[in-house]
């Protein structure tokens, strides 16, 4: 993961942070070997510049490392990657690319894509749009509709700031679900054709069972905020049964589509009832059936 953040180009300067959580598997000396070879200049950048530092201590959990780690950085947009996950090449020129462009963007992400252990990739979805009222109401969690990938999300730090400038660390897998939400309360998501980061499957991973992480989105939407989710929840099904959207429901969402002969990005508004974005629960049993696949005994079979 470092050398997929420390390789990116671009005209910008990267403020790079690693936070561990007490690691004691090795992963502290390959830091403190990343930290040698950039200081070094034995590593070839391709940025404007490369400030890399890295600390280990026992915390609460991810998302406390994670405030922890953010609250030691100062750059203008932000995001984070987990350590099994990666950037792809050029992510960052992209992402800055579309918010030079489009100043009034807060926050952006790319394709959902996903990598095998092997670092093969493996799967990769078509750009979709995210309705901002479908967003802020938690329907984007993995069984009604879609989860919307952490990897390869970018955001400004005031919108961070205008947020709270904090991951809730009550949870402990929840958190980037939740920071969406509270996003979406603010500002538009603008998804972009292409693929900034990737996900990787892979034996044992929490995502394998969700179980957890549902109870967590459950309790965040109790009460009131979860008659209100089911009423919009219901209001979208007959939408996309019907194709037309309710009175006072947008379903559309700003999509970025890069237009070659033009050499610049197109911003245009999407509705979520067209294409062929995946149903609910479509996304969750292909992650399902490609890790079945990718560990699977040789004379395993498929149910």
């Amino acid at each position: 993961v470092v050398l997929s953040v420390v390789s990116q180009p671009g005209p910008f300067s990267i403020e790079y942070h690693v936070q561990d959580g007490g690691s004691v598997d090795g992963t502290l000396e390959r830091l403190t070997a990343w930290t040698r070879r950039l200081d070094s200049g034995s590593f070839p950048i391709a940025c404007r510049e490369v400030r890399f530092s890295h600390d280990s201590a026992p915390d609460g959990g991810m998302y406390v490392g994670l405030n922890n780690g953010f609250a030691r950085l100062s750059g203008e947009i932000m995001t984070w990657i987990n350590a099994d996950d990666r950037l792809q090449p050029g992510a960052l020129a992209t992402a800055m690319a579309v918010l030079t462009q489009f100043p009034e963007t807060q926050w952006l992400g790319g394709r959902h894509a996903y990598i095998d252990v092997a670092g093969s990739q493996v799967a990769i979805l078509n750009v979709m749009p995210f309705p901002r009222q479908l967003l802020e109401a938690g329907l984007y969690e993995g069984r009604r509709i879609v989860f919307l990938q952490q990897e390869g999300v970018f955001w400004r730090r005031a919108l961070w700031q205008k947020c709270g400038s904090r991951m809730d660390e009550g949870l402990r897998y929840a958190g980037d679900f939740e920071l969406w939400c509270r996003f979406a309360e603010v500002a538009e998501y603008v998804s972009v054709d292409s693929v900034l980061g990737v996900f990787r499957v892979r034996e044992g991973q929490a995502t394998n069972d969700l179980t957890s992480y549902y109870a967590e989105v459950d309790r965040l939407f109790a009460g009131a905020r979860a008659t209100q989710r089911e009423a919009l929840w219901k209001s979208f099904q007959e939408a996309r049964r019907t194709g037309i959207a309710p009175v006072g429901i947008d379903l559309s969402g700003s999509v970025v589509t890069y237009d070659g002969a033009r050499r610049r990005w197109i911003l245009t508004r999407r509705s979520c009832l067209d294409g062929d974005a995946p149903r609910p629960g479509a996304l969750r049993r292909a992650v399902r059936l490609l890790t079945r696949r990718l560990f699977a005994r040789p004379d395993a079979q498929e149910d």
